[in-house]
């Protein structure tokens, strides 16, 4: 069955050719807006990427600036324990000294004036 000829059938072929244009205009559009997309992220990330530089540096900083501060700590806790060392070995002397009067007035009362018991016993506190 064929349409007669006084029937006209529209003239498809302009209108797929607009519509066909029209979506590759939208094609275009949405190309470019992805790009600029894709740059604006790319640019985030190298700003990123300088941020992460930056924090690295100020780690390695920080890092060295806690082992200097370990050290001088380690420094000091051994002259501390050096100085406590010395104060604890001049209290023994002290202790030392301090007792060998006593030790000499008693010795030479036991001794009853036996000054070769007082020399013997004055030498056994000092060794």
């Amino acid at each position: 069955m064929y349409l007669s000829n006084s029937i006209e059938l529209p003239n498809l072929e302009g209108q797929v050719l607009d519509l066909t244009k029209k979506l590759i205009d939208q094609v275009k559009l949405e190309k470019s807006s992805l790009v600029l997309k894709c740059r604006s992220t790319e640019d985030w990330m190298g700003l990123i990427n300088k941020q992460l530089k930056g924090s690295e540096k100020y780690k390695f900083g920080y890092l060295r600036r806690y082992e200097d501060v370990i050290n001088d700590k380690k420094k000091l806790a051994d002259e501390y324990i050096s100085r406590i060392t010395d104060l604890q070995m001049l209290k023994n002397l002290a202790n030392t000294l301090s007792i060998s009067p006593d030790v000499a007035v008693s010795t030479y009362r036991e001794a009853r004036f036996d000054s070769w018991g007082v020399i013997l016993q004055l030498g056994v506190v000092a060794f």
